[in-house]
């Protein structure tokens, strides 16, 4: 499963022109962060029991890259309103297109970006499966954990 949803990670990359050098693999026992910009995205059960979350962990330099993929080289400051406004709308195309893999009778919660220096968080004691997609020297992850 965590294969499939690497692609289509990539798949939905590749719509803006981004392209992925490596992905690694990685299970912890539970849900951290620890990058200065994260976007949060719950699962909840049609009946609104919660099944899980979505993680999106953006390096600095890894999201300045998407920003101006997906903004047609457009410079935008990465803690601006439209800068935080595309990394929601792509972390929340990437689970949209996630959960029909993870959990296809389960919504998703909006995307909820939290940010800061130093910043880690806890977000359950699921086990947590990442993936961590390494292009140019930057690298951008996506934990998932699941009831």
């Amino acid at each position: 499963m965590i294969q499939e949803l690497a692609g289509v990670t990539q798949g939905v990359l590749a719509t803006f022109g981004i392209q992925i050098d490596n992905v690694k693999f990685l299970k912890e026992p539970m849900h951290k962060t620890s990058t200065p910009l994260c976007v949060i995205v719950g699962i909840v059960g049609k009946d609104g029991e919660r099944k899980g979350v979505f993680s999106f962990e953006y390096q600095q330099s890894f999201a300045k890259n998407v920003l101006q993929a997906m903004l047609g080289g457009y410079e935008v400051d990465l803690f601006s309103e439209m800068g935080i406004s595309a990394l929601l709308e792509l972390s929340n195309m990437l689970s949209g297109n996630m959960l029909g893999v993870v959990a296809p009778q389960a919504v998703t919660t909006p995307p909820t970006a939290v940010f800061g220096q130093n910043m880690k968080s806890l977000l359950n004691v699921l086990e947590c499966y990442k993936m961590v997609f390494i292009m140019q020297n930057s690298s951008f992850s996506i934990g998932i954990s699941i009831v």
